[in-house]
């Protein structure tokens, strides 16, 4: 009776115990250049640093979900454990080369927003690379046909650049994308209306926090990876 007892006092407390949320983390590039550019040093994460973090997920049975599948269980209540979401923005070719057989390697999926007017030019995906990442399980989410700033476009300009992005995934992928990233973390309260007519479920932004609830879906903060980040500094992200 006494360990009955304290089975149900150990569920009480994990019951009890706050959702603290899920966090979604945003990379750009991972690879083994040193680029000139302060700006693209800062968005390049030494392909090393990536596999760390791979293998630490791995090691501590953290699971990866893709956007779209968190949003999902967000709406239906659910409160996921022990699970992050890696997310990587504007379609470079790296994804295919270097992300996408380490995420293999260790077990993991993730979401490649991409910009749909920029695929097939030079070091950006091309389709056939894109069907091979959707083929291994992850997700392909739209991030506006030329990285506009969505914020700076009337409403006819900003259904041209989501919406026209989002259906040109569909007619060269055959699936919709239902998750969005904002291009420089931009938007406005038009950009909402649009996101919610073009059939997107979830939209990420630059907000800094974890994904808790789908309360603001267009709205949905995100993690970015800065290419100092130790395996320690990682974890506490993960950990919260």
């Amino acid at each position: 009776m006494k360990r009955i007892e304290a089975i149900a006092a150990i569920a009480a407390t994990l019951v009890a115990a706050p959702f603290r949320g899920v966090p979604v983390f945003m990379y750009h590039h991972v690879n083994n250049t040193i680029p000139s550019s302060q700006l693209a040093l800062g968005l390049t994460l030494p392909t090393a640093s990536f596999e760390a973090q791979l293998r630490y997920l791995a090691n501590n049975k953290i699971a990866t979900l893709t956007a779209g599948e968190l949003a999902d269980a967000l709406s239906r209540g659910e409160h996921p454990q022990r699970t992050v979401v890696l997310t990587f923005d504007d379609g470079y070719e790296d994804s295919s080369l270097v992300i996408s057989p380490l995420l293999a390697r260790y077990g993991a999926r993730a979401t490649f927003f991409v910009n749909a007017g920029t695929i097939e030019q030079r070091n950006h995906l091309s389709w056939r690379e894109m069907r091979a990442l959707r083929a291994a399980g992850n997700e392909i989410g739209a991030h506006g046909m030329h990285h506009l700033d969505l914020s700076t476009l009337d409403r006819s300009g900003q259904l041209h650049e989501a919406g026209d992005c989002v259906a040109r995934i569909e007619r060269f992928l055959g699936v919709r994308p239902v998750s969005y990233a904002y291009a420089s973390g931009a938007y406005n309260t038009t950009t909402l209306d649009v996101m919610r007519e073009i059939g997107i479920r979830s939209a990420w932004t630059e907000i800094v926090g974890r994904a808790k609830d789908v309360r603001t879906p267009y709205e949905m903060p995100r993690l970015r990876i800065t290419r100092d980040m130790t395996v320690d500094g990682f974890a506490a992200l993960v950990s919260g």
